[in-house]
Formats: C-alpha cells, sequence, structure tokens
C-alpha cells in the first residue's frame, strides 16, 4: 500500500530512532523513505536564523546524508534527505511537503508519557494529524529505542459501524501483511438510557438492558461481517471484541474504553481515525490521545475521506533535497 514514506526530523537522535522502522516498513512495501529536516526561521532575530541554519546544514551533511547512505548501500533503499527552511510552522512545512510528494504514510517517535500534545518534538505531532490527510504512525519510544520493534503482531482496529471509521482499515491491513499480524476488530457500546423521563433518577443513569443488548448484538454482527470479509480477502488471523462501557452520565468517553480493550488484547497497534467531527465518537482527538497516555501501543492515526487540508498560515518554504 505504502510508497512513499516520511520521517520528521528535528536534529535529535531520539526523533531518529523512527528511521529504523520507518525503514523496514520502506523495505517491506517498496516506498521510498523521505527524511526530512525543517528549518523554522523566526525573520526576527537574523543572527539566532542564522545559528539554526548552519546548525541543521551540519546536521543534514554530517547525519542525515550518512544515514541515508548506509541505507541505500545496505538496504537497497531509495532514501531521499530533505531540509525546509522558511517561515512555516515546522507541521505546516511538512504537511506542504507531504502533499506535494503524495507520501502516503508519517512515521515518528513519541515518548507519549505526558499525553498527545505534549510529543516528541512539541506540538507538530498533534498538528500533522490535524491537519494532513496522511496516515501518521506514532511508536512509543523507551531509552532511544522504539518499543515494541515492528512488524506488529497483534493490531486493534478500533471501529464504530461507521465509514468513516473503517478509512482505519487498509492502512492496519497493509501493516498486517507485514508481519502476518492478527488483526483485533474492537467496537466499544455505550449502554441505551430509558427514553421516559420519568423512569430516570436524579443524578442516577436508567438503562435500557433490552436495547442495550440489541446494540450489542447488532455490534457483534458489524465485526463479524467485517472479519468474515478480512479473512477471505487477506488470509489474516482476525478476532473481535465489543466492550460494554460503564453506565455514567454524560455517556463515558470512549478514549479510555479502546486503551482498556488494547490493554486486554495485548496489543502492540492501535489503528484509530480521528476527524473534528459528530457523526462518530472514534472522530475525536480526544480518543487519540487516551490511547497514547494509557497504554503502551504505537498508534495509526488515519483520517476520514475528504478531510480538510490546513497547512496553517501562508510561508515561504525552501527545500533543499539530496537524493
Amino acid at each position: 500500500m505504502f510508497s512513499r514514506i516520511l520521517v520528521p526530523l528535528d536534529g535529535s537522535a531520539a526523533a531518529e530512532a523512527a528511521i529504523s522502522p520507518a525503514a523496514v516498513l520502506a523495505r517491506a512495501h517498496g516506498a521510498e523513505l523521505h527524511l526530512v529536516l525543517v528549518t523554522e526561521l523566526s525573520r526576527v532575530d537574523p543572527t539566532l536564523d542564522e545559528q539554526l541554519e548552519r546548525e541543521h546544514r551540519t546536521y543534514r551533511d554530517e547525519r542525515m546524508q550518512p544515514v541515508a547512505k548506509a541505507l541505500r548501500d545496505d538496504a537497497g533503499l531509495a532514501v531521499t534527505t530533505v531540509r525546509l527552511s522558511g517561515t512555516l510552522p515546522v507541521a505546516a512545512a511538512v504537511a506542504d511537503y507531504v502533499a506535494k510528494t503524495g507520501s502516503d504514510l508519517i512515521v515518528m517517535a513519541t515518548h507519549g508519557l505526558t499525553g498527545w500534545r505534549r510529543a516528541l518534538a512539541g506540538s507538530v505531532a498533534d498538528d500533522l494529524v490535524h491537519h494532513t490527510a496522511t496516515p501518521v504512525l506514532l511508536l512509543r519510544l523507551d531509552d532511544q529505542s522504539i518499543v515494541p520493534p515492528s512488524p506488529f503482531r497483534r493490531i486493534l482496529v478500533a471501529l464504530d459501524g461507521s465509514k468513516a471509521a473503517e478509512t482505519a482499515l487498509e492502512p492496519a491491513r497493509a501493516l498486517g501483511r507485514l508481519g502476518k499480524s492478527t488483526l483485533i476488530l474492537g467496537r466499544v457500546v455505550t449502554p441505551v438510557p430509558v427514553e421516559v423521563a420519568a423512569a430516570q433518577v436524579p443524578g442516577v443513569l436508567v438503562t435500557d438492558v433490552g436495547a442495550t443488548k440489541a446494540q450489542v448484538d447488532e455490534a457483534n454482527r458489524y465485526l463479524d461481517a467485517v472479519a468474515a470479509e478480512l479473512r477471505t480477502r487477506e488470509r489474516l488471523p482476525v478476532e473481535t471484541v465489543v466492550d460494554l462501557a460503564p453506565v455514567a452520565f454524560p455517556s463515558a468517553p470512549i478514549g479510555p474504553m479502546v486503551a482498556r480493550i488494547a490493554r486486554d488484547v495485548r496489543a502492540d497497534l492501535v489503528t484509530l481515525t480521528t476527524r473534528d467531527r459528530r457523526t462518530s465518537r472514534l472522530l475525536r482527538s480526544s480518543v487519540a490521545d487516551r490511547v497514547l497516555h494509557d497504554t503502551h501501543c504505537a498508534l495509526l492515526v488515519c483520517h476520514a475521506d475528504g478531510v480538510d487540508l490546513h497547512p496553517g498560515p501562508e510561508g515561504a518554504v525552501t527545500a533543499h533535497t539530496a537524493v
């Protein structure tokens, strides 16, 4: 599936930790690997801008290009090193480069211990997830090494019955083929409240047991149908799991429930769809945030079809490319 895989770099060893697993994916899919360093200039302090330009030129010449040469020589990969220089924010510059090159996977490393918005490289990962239509694979970083190494063995795909959430299936299948992984299709069902207002007790949510059971049965039928198609088409092992959210008012958040399923099924990668829309409870950044915060899994964040691109404020970007 993947033809161009991009790894954003910031000059740190932590960011470089994503290169090796990205190279594994590139080799397995016959994809090009793009190593991208962004020099974000302030245009306010020429001295600091020149210092940053100098440091990044040195990093490109002394680190990026030798790494790229080793990958070409040792793994036979097509590797491009790029330094983008300009006033665009880092995420906007990377998003613009992704759109221009048609890159179809972004791979980044993250500590992930303090929540989504404190991922490695500050807000870059968060901005990329929200402002590109390209899947972003966030790999768990522990002492400058990726945990677990690719390929993934058990991949949880969070679904909710919507076509938008099913956007995550194709990239999950692509990663699953690499390691002949087991795909686990997971769905969270929220208890159905009793509709008659008089039946409700103040401060207590009374649920409709029959309607809730019907929702659970429907969720199982849906997952079984998707699983049957995957087994036939991909010949991959597929499991299904439906989890009933606790009774709560307002309804319990989905993020912690997805994280719980991931822990229960021993997933090493969670794949989900996110976008700021109301049609699906999975399509919210808080779900991805909680999964990243509450598990030790890698996270693949995909986007619903037709996502709007918002590359950020206008600004000049110059690309310095070494093929």
